[in-house]
This record gives structure tokens, sequence and C-alpha cells, in this order.
């Protein structure tokens, strides 16, 4: 989409609404139009988790990537999936333009989006429109390769 903004998902939390969000450094655009953005590396993206306070609705801005730290990556638009009232996980993929290889990442935060836990990476594994959801104690979903459905699963231990 031209804003810079794709969002992976909304959920609520007792006090907090959080949306995961991928996005682009709006300081190196100079110029957006109906069908493009014009700048520098306007179209890498960084994995952001946006609380808002359902009372106040203050903003706070959960980074959780830099691009800019790797040649050739972005990632997609992360997917928070409620574990419980107090834990979130946040998923998303890591992709390098050059190599077209594509990593699962994930971290746990907590119920305001701080993050709990370093982001792990998984290799093999891929989200895309798919619904996730907790499961038998593990985040599962449902994924279509090689023409083929496959269970993928993180446990959450």
């Amino acid at each position: 989409n031209q804003s810079g903004v794709s969002s992976g998902g909304v959920i609520g939390t007792k006090n907090i609404i959080l949306v995961g969000v991928n996005r682009i450094d709006y300081s190196k655009a100079v110029s957006f139009g109906s069908f493009y953005i014009k700048g520098k590396d306007v179209y890498k993206r960084d994995v952001v988790l946006y609380s808002v306070d359902k009372a106040s609705l203050d903003v706070i801005e959960n980074k959780y990537t830099d691009y800019k730290k790797e040649k050739n990556i972005t990632y997609t638009a992360p997917k928070p999936v409620k574990i419980d009232d107090t834990r979130i996980m946040l998923i998303w993929n890591k992709l390098n333009k050059k190599s077209g290889k594509s990593e699962l990442q994930y971290l746990m935060t907590d119920e305001n989006g701080i993050g709990l836990s370093e982001i792990k990476t998984v290799e093999g594994m891929k989200i895309a429109d798919e619904s996730l959801t907790v499961y038998n104690n593990k985040v599962v979903w449902s994924e279509y390769r090689n023409g083929r459905l496959v269970l993928n699963s993180i446990p959450l231990d």
C-alpha cells in the first residue's frame, strides 16, 4: 500500500489496544502518490507494535526490528496472538529481497506491548494471511506449501 504502513492485526487487552504493523522510515520518503512512494529504502519496512491506551488514547511505539542493520532485508506486517491475559506473541516474516529467502521470526510481549523475550528465528516456516490460534500450548496456523496444506506450530514453553 502507498501509505507506507501495513497492518498485521489488532488485539485488545484489559487496558490497551495493540496494533501490529510494518512501516517505512518516513524520514527517507520524499513524496507520496496514488501508486508510489518516492525516496530511499521506501520499500523496506520494520516491525512495530503500537500500544494505544483505551482510557487516554495515548500511543506508544514499540519498534522491534531495524532493516538498516542488514542489507536487502525487510519485514512483513506482524500478527499479534493473544496467549493469555498477560502475554502476546508477535509473529512476522524476515525477507531477504536479494536472495528471496524468508525466515519466520517472533517474540513475546506483555499485555502492554513491551518485549519479554529476544526475537527468535525459525527457518522453513512462514505466515501469510492465515489466522493463528492457540491450541494445546502452541501457536498454530496453516500454510500452503508446494500444493499441500501444512500445519505449523510454535511451542509456548
